[in-house]
């Protein structure tokens, strides 16, 4: 299971800066590397909570099935929207908000969870997500 992330550069910080890569480019790392940490700390921390609430989203999103295909679309958005944005990581306590790209790997890590008990971002194989990010805090 890989977690990805994604950002990109504007134009306006090109213009504006003397090393425009260098600084972008290692501030930018740096600010990804962190908040996908934060991400999967939060959802390690929180799974059972987490779990529970994607239940409640499901039903939620069977109950709605009985309505006419447009208002049923609006509705299971907003719901979706809901969830993955406020609900999972409680945004307006972290600042964290899951971004469509994290939307299929969280759904994966609550039903493998769900239905396994089985935490898939964690390997034994690899080096635990923690240790490298204080590996690469203390380089610095």
């Amino acid at each position: 299971m890989n977690w990805k992330n994604y950002r990109s550069i504007s134009p306006v910080i090109l213009r504006n800066s003397p090393n425009p890569f260098v600084n972008s480019w290692e501030e930018m790392s740096e600010e990804i590397l962190l908040n996908s940490y934060k991400k999967l700390k939060s959802i390690d921390e929180n799974i059972d909570r987490i779990v529970k609430k994607y239940e409640n989203l499901n039903e939620e999103i069977n109950a709605v099935s009985v309505l006419d295909n447009d208002l049923k679309k609006r509705i299971i958005k907003k719901l979706r929207d809901q969830f993955f944005r406020n609900d999972l990581f409680v945004s307006s306590v972290t600042g964290l908000i899951a971004t469509c790209h994290d939307e299929a790997i969280v759904e994966k890590i609550m039903n493998t969870y769900r239905s396994e008990k089985k935490k898939i971002y964690l390997k034994n194989d690899l080096i635990s997500l923690k240790h490298l990010l204080k590996k690469w805090i203390f380089k610095r």
